[in-house]
């Protein structure tokens, strides 16, 4: 309900008509009573789709899984090269976010909604993959009916080289299937199947060692980066995300206190520097009211022999009177 609160929240904003159409599976708990009434009142038309027909009908299935798997594992893979050997919530939360983005882009799920024909409208989409699959039939179901005439004509007109183990597999055994209802001599039976065999061999080696060539060069590069960045993070063991995340926030504190003292020695010799400016100063200043004061004293003498020669020349004044 909670989710159905927002597809109403956010489609409102680009409904055009009056009624909006919710495609959803038939699962039980979508088609509760709440959740009918919701719609009926929001003008929402909940449309289930037939059952079995996801791998035909639901975008989801038909389009975005599978390259949701495919970045998955490269995730997984890229984990396992960095060392981790397990791929547990942490690292899955912590690659999820690339996983999504590369996932659920605007062109793939356009496309998707394109490729099961619901937007735009096209049923004819899934309505041939429906006749196309009633149509086909296998070599051996032909070899089946009496009017085939020239079965072998038949095998290889539907025949494909094989590119993969698995459809080398899968032609093998059609042709060794082949044999045995042409009854075919037993020694061409065997050596058919000792070629099919000896092909199978070669084709897993051969995905073998390009699967090896591109794990080496793989960690190839990564050792390069790691010896040009001349940076080591952890010798030996598994380093898992938070573990890397709290050394991380440790080399960090640790530079946080190297700028502190860094800054305090810098303060301090700022200090210093100005108190070392100062003092000239201050000793000149120091000097000057010496001075000043020596002057000042002087002055004061000068006044009181100033103020005795005054009182004696009118002492001998008063005296001539007399």
């Amino acid at each position: 309900m909670k989710w159905l609160g927002y597809f109403d929240l956010y489609l409102a904003q680009r409904q055009i008509s009056a009624y909006r159409l919710l495609l959803l599976d038939g699962y039980g708990s979508h088609c509760t009573r709440e959740f009918i009434e919701y719609c009926d009142n929001a003008k929402i038309i909940p449309f289930c789709l037939p059952p079995h027909s996801s791998h035909l009908l639901q975008p989801l299935n038909v389009v975005v899984f599978q390259p949701y798997k495919h970045y998955h594992s490269q995730a997984v893979e890229a984990a396992t090269r960095t060392g981790s050997t397990d791929f547990d919530k942490v690292e899955f939360l912590t690659a999820i976010d690339s996983i999504w983005q590369q996932t659920f882009k605007p062109m793939t799920i356009c496309s998707a909604f394109c490729a099961t024909g619901l937007v735009p409208y096209n049923p004819s989409v899934v309505l041939a993959q429906l006749c196309k699959a009633q149509e086909s039939t296998s070599p051996l179901t032909l070899l089946s009916h009496s009017t085939l005439i020239q079965p072998s004509v038949q095998v290889q007109a539907q025949a494909q080289t094989p590119l993969t183990t698995h459809s080398l597999k899968q032609q093998g055994d059609d042709l060794q299937q082949l044999a045995t209802n042409l009854n075919l001599s037993l020694i061409f039976q065997e050596n058919l199947k000792l070629v099919l065999k000896g092909g199978m061999v070669q084709a897993i080696s051969e995905e073998q060692a390009v699967a090896d060539l591109g794990n080496s060069k793989a960690a190839e590069k990564a050792q390069a980066a790691r010896q040009k960045s001349q940076r080591t993070v952890q010798k030996g063991g598994v380093l898992y995300t938070h573990q890397a995340q709290n050394i991380v926030q440790q080399k960090e504190a640790v530079e946080l206190q190297k700028a502190e003292i860094a800054l305090r020695c810098a303060q301090s010799a700022m200090t210093k520097a100005q108190s070392a400016e100062r003092k000239p100063l201050l000793t000149e200043a120091k000097e000057f009211w010496k001075k000043m004061g020596t002057l000042h004293t002087s002055r004061k003498k000068l006044m009181r022999a100033l103020c005795v020669e005054v009182r004696k020349v009118g002492r001998n004044r008063r005296r001539h009177v007399k």
